[in-house]
């Protein structure tokens, strides 16, 4: 910001105030984009708005991660197997591919990321479920 360059300290320093930050510049982001996109401050929000917005936070957030598993779903098909196996049959190579990048199903990438949809999910539920119960 000031034309300057950081140090290596610098630059670690700024990245550990960020990542102890996330929370609040989360919220502050949500809050700002909620308010421009209502016209109001989520405080001013009634519940049935609120619940307005989880639920679409919630098909946002399942598109997404389709999306990112879709593209992640190619680098397991067979058009991604060239080069592995050179020179032997379609079985000794789909083996060298499997040695290499192992399955779609149950690579860490994929699962972390089906966790963390699934995680994210159950927290917007529970909030919608609360949110019911104040409504009721």
């Amino acid at each position: 910001e000031s034309g300057r360059e950081m140090s290596l300290m610098e630059i670690e320093e700024f990245f550990r105030n960020l990542w102890s930050d996330y929370d609040e510049l989360e919220w502050s982001w949500v809050s700002e984009l909620i308010e421009n996109i209502k016209g109001r401050k989520p405080a001013g929000l009634s519940p049935e708005e609120i619940l307005g917005i989880l639920d679409e936070w919630q098909v946002a957030e399942t598109t997404l991660h389709k999306l990112i598993l879709e593209d992640a779903r190619k680098e397991f098909s067979p058009s991604s197997m060239t080069g592995f196996g050179a020179g032997l049959g379609k079985k000794e190579k789909e083996e060298d591919f499997r040695a290499v990048r192992g399955d779609f199903e149950s690579h860490p990438f994929i699962t972390r990321l089906e966790k963390e949809l699934n995680e994210k999910i159950s927290v917007a539920r529970n909030l919608a479920a609360r949110l019911r119960n104040v409504v009721k």
